[in-house]
């Protein structure tokens, strides 16, 4: 097992979600025996929740609190997957290359390319948003951005290029991020693929956490990129992570950063990802 593997499965155990016994909780933790730093990442995390459980106590809800909130909600027609895509936001963190090189530079901070940063945390507050993106034709998107748009070869039969989207939606970015959704189908049985394009601004950052141990660096083509299993969902009224819902690979090209992201379910993984975005150039 190695340390990836074992910070996925802590975070599941400090979420109580990881059987006691199981063959997988015996494997971590002969992983966290023989490893320094993932041990020393389990008590900063046992830490925090004891720190976090003394600060405030269990708070429980009236009886039919949920179905009251519910019902006075107004009810919304049911959107399409990739219009749920296009609202979230990309997992990633921009930094300036001379903050990596400072000594206060967090520790955390461990998966990074030369634009972009992941930073691992165990929890996170997530902002209710909606981002505002502008359905255009492809030369429409060309002429609001100073660099070509590139589009992704090898993909699977019968996916096409069936949207595009740009908008200011990345205040580390130079103008407007472009989003090319490919699908293949329709309707229910619709499989699709989602390409984020966007130029970098050196100077700017946003600061976006993941959890511990749902991002990866992966060799793409001849560089490396950022793959990410999962996103931020809410369960029981409190943001947790759900690997195996969404499919992210970042890669970078000078100041240029793209972001492939497709459901799993869709028979997407992470070989078929990172061969689509070697082409990317």
């Amino acid at each position: 097992m190695d340390c990836a593997e074992a910070r996925f499965l802590l975070s599941q155990s400090l979420d109580d979600e990881l059987p006691a016994g199981s063959t997988e909780a015996d494997a971590m933790e002969r992983h966290l025996l023989a490893c320094a730093t993932c041990s020393t990442l389990r008590r900063e995390f046992v830490a925090e929740q004891e720190l976090l459980a003394d600060l405030w106590a269990p708070v429980a809800a009236p009886a039919g609190f949920a179905d009251r909130v519910t019902a006075s909600l107004p009810r919304q027609a049911p959107r399409r997957r990739h219009q749920l895509a296009l609202v979230a936001a990309m997992v990633l963190v921009v930094l300036a290359g001379s903050l990596l090189a400072q000594s206060g530079a967090r520790a955390s901070i461990g998966l990074f390319l030369r634009q972009v940063v992941l930073r691992e945390t165990p929890a996170q507050t997530m902002p209710s948003q909606t981002t505002p993106m502008t359905r255009l034709t492809l030369a429409e998107a060309q002429k609001l951005v100073p660099w070509r748009i590139r589009q992704p070869s090898g993909l699977p039969d019968g996916y096409r290029l069936s949207e595009v989207y740009a908008g200011n939606i990345h205040s580390f970015a130079v103008g407007p991020t472009v989003v090319l959704h490919y699908q293949s189908g329709d309707g229910a049985a619709a499989r699709s693929l989602e390409v984020m394009e966007l130029q970098t601004a050196v100077k700017q950052r946003a600061d976006e956490p993941v959890a511990p141990g749902a991002a990866r660096q992966v060799p793409v083509g001849n560089g490396t990129g950022l793959l990410i299993d999962g996103r931020w969902g809410e369960r029981d009224g409190r943001q947790v992570w759900e690997p195996g819902t969404m499919l992210r690979l970042i890669v970078e090209d000078g100041d240029l950063v793209f972001q492939l992201q497709a459901d799993p379910k869709d028979g997407w993984n992470a070989e078929q990802l990172t061969g689509i975005a070697a082409t990317l150039r």
